[in-house]
């Protein structure tokens, strides 16, 4: 990433996150840092080395094929930037997305389209249960099946589940092919993860 100030030319820096947001936080470090005195020599050399938080595109598990990778994203926004994230760190892979519809938006039909055009960017998604649908009126709740056949529509291959338990056996489809799993929720996701570890491996 080439960094100008005030027009002139400030530095290049090696950013260690994929994704346009993260190159827009490391920028606005760039920015603070060279508020209080940094140089542009010990950015450079400090900001590879810096490897991230927890839950934001996070790989937690490996297989020979498969590549897990757990992302906090919970809106369109940074559903769709996660995506194309994963799409520049591997370009060759299978991207598959699944998704739990979670927040007081999301598990909504407030951002049906919205979702739809997030979620578009990936090979396959897998729509995950609603969390506390039983809290939802009729009619509030997001439409998955409507969700899934706008997506189809767009060439994504996308599926509803009712548990976790189902999108992790549907994952033993691509055991046999560079495949990227990100898992999309704010939450547990029913518990997914553990369940991710002991079906394909231990920890990355």
């Amino acid at each position: 990433m080439v960094v100008r100030n005030n027009g002139n030319a400030f530095g290049e820096f090696e950013l260690p996150m994929p994704g346009e947001h993260n190159a827009r936080n490391a920028l606005a470090a760039i920015a603070v840092g060279l508020r209080y005195g940094a140089t542009a020599e010990s950015m450079r050399m400090t900001l590879p080395n810096f490897r991230g938080i927890r839950r934001r595109m996070e790989v937690f598990c490996e297989t020979d094929n498969m590549t897990f990778v757990d992302d906090f994203a919970h809106h369109p926004t940074a559903i769709r930037e996660t995506i194309c994230a994963a799409r520049q760190r591997w370009p060759k892979a299978r991207i598959v997305a699944a998704f739990e519809p979670r927040t007081n938006t999301t598990r909504t039909a407030r951002f049906q389209d919205e979702l739809s055009e997030a979620l578009k960017g990936a090979d396959v998604v897998w729509i995950g249960p609603i969390a506390r649908r039983e809290q939802l009126a009729e009619g509030e709740a997001l439409d998955r099946e409507a969700l899934a056949k706008s997506l189809e529509s767009s060439d994504t291959k996308a599926h509803c589940a009712d548990n976790a338990t189902d999108i992790v056996h549907g994952m033993n489809a691509y055991v046999n092919s560079e495949t990227v799993v990100l898992l999309l929720s704010n939450g547990a996701f029913d518990g997914i993860y553990d369940m991710v570890r002991h079906q394909f491996g231990s920890d990355a």
